[in-house]
């Protein structure tokens, strides 16, 4: 499997700059692709975020009442702090609806479900049988009827210039995080076919960016 560690270093050392890099690159596309098919999760129980990053997204579950409670997992203990600081700050009372973990899908407790589980921007740092593994992880951890929300990054099949724009795109943010994170990824994994093979069917699909961000919705068949 993937070093961990070193992933987890490499997004601690970039936690004061990556909301910028963000913003700087694909402006507030970023955040509308994580948020956009949150109404269609309401009444949630419980909730799984997988490498949540700054915030931005609890946040907005919070503030949308999206559930009972929340599982926040992320390998960086510094982007951890930095959202629990957000949440303390934003919304108090809401703090313990909340457990922080600090680490990776084979950390989550057995006995513990959710009816919805989100992966924003985190499937394609794995490929091949990393990626296999960790989906099938989260997979057992989705309760039968609950739904499964992936935003990513994608390669429209056209315009064709967007297919090429696309390409140097992402191949620029995987040379960025293979220098601070060791990903050893360098292409996009098709995650349809990985969503396929685990019996999963797409109910709700949308493009931002001309295509190059992918926000949807996967429920098992």
């Amino acid at each position: 499997m993937k070093n961990e560690n070193r992933i987890a270093k490499g997004i601690n050392f970039l936690t004061p700059i990556y909301q910028l890099i963000s913003r700087f690159i694909f402006a507030n596309q970023i955040f509308k692709s994580q948020i956009y098919y949150l109404s269609e999760l309401k009444n949630a129980s419980s909730v799984l975020i997988v490498g949540g990053g700054n915030g931005d997204l609890l946040l907005e579950l919070l503030k949308q009442k999206t559930a009972t409670n929340y599982y926040y997992l992320d390998l960086s203990d510094k982007m951890i702090s930095y959202t629990k600081k957000r949440v303390e700050k934003m919304y108090p009372k809401q703090l313990n609806t909340i457990t922080f973990h600090c680490g990776s899908e084979k950390n989550l407790p057995e006995n513990i479900f959710f009816d919805v589980i989100i992966t924003p921007f985190v499937l394609d740092f794995f490929s091949g049988t990393d990626l296999k593994k960790m989906m099938q992880q989260l997979d057992e951890k989705l309760a039968p009827k609950g739904k499964w929300l992936m935003i990513d990054f994608n390669i429209p099949a056209k315009p064709k210039w967007m297919t090429f724009f696309s390409k140097i795109i992402i191949r620029f943010l995987y040379f960025f995080f293979n220098i601070f994170c060791a990903l050893g990824v360098r292409e996009l994994p098709c995650f349809e076919k990985y969503f396929f093979d685990l019996g999963y069917q797409s109910h709700a699909k949308k493009y931002f960016l001309n295509g190059l961000l992918i926000s949807q919705i996967y429920m098992r068949e």
